[in-house]
């Protein structure tokens, strides 16, 4: 029993936290920039994505959002 909780002390001394708790064991990982490695190609690959998203939407209502514009433009000029 003395083992496991010098073992957690030293382990919180270390910012190591407790490993069964939301963010323990993971603070030396957070500060490792090497740990988030993978997270450019994801940022990008989903603003691409997104884009393809809009482009797509805006092709198919293009004709109705100008129609609706020019209707409502129109109304005010009298």
């Amino acid at each position: 029993m003395r083992e496991t909780q010098g073992n957690a002390r030293r382990d919180v001394a270390r910012g190591e936290g407790f490993p069964g708790r939301p963010g323990g064991g993971r603070a030396r990982e957070r500060l490792d920039p090497r740990s988030e490695r993978g997270s450019i190609p994801e940022w990008v690959m989903l603003l691409v994505m997104g884009i393809g998203i809009v482009m797509a939407l805006w092709a198919v209502v293009q004709p109705d959002i100008i129609g609706i514009v020019s209707d409502a433009l129109g109304k005010l000029r009298g």
